[in-house]
């Protein structure tokens, strides 16, 4: 789990992500931004204002997010988080020379 959106209720389009852990108390205290309630301990915190920030920086921060979780997983896990991406372009280059044969 990297990012955490709640759909429905009074936290409505509220967004949680992970951050660095030395950049937590920074980021945490920008506007619109507080430690997540579930997991500050782990360096999370929601987005409590996302209209506040543009499309891009959200998906930067949600982007880092990913990115800071698969690090902390097994070299095994992620590995198996490259397989799809590597399964299709598998698929798709055995499809490219199939029609270079035909």
């Amino acid at each position: 789990m990297f990012a955490v959106s709640c759909l429905r209720g009074p936290d409505r389009d509220r967004l949680s992500f992970k951050v660095d852990a030395e950049r937590f108390t920074e980021i945490s205290a920008r506007p619109g931004i507080v430690p997540a309630h579930f997991a500050a301990r782990e360096f999370w915190v929601t987005m409590v204002e996302p209209e506040r920030y543009t499309a891009g920086e959200v998906g930067d921060f949600v982007r880092h997010s990913y990115e800071l979780v698969r690090a902390g997983l097994s070299r095994k896990r992620q590995l198996g988080l490259d397989a799809p991406r590597k399964v299709a372009s598998i698929r798709s280059s055995a499809r490219g020379d199939a029609e270079k044969t035909h």
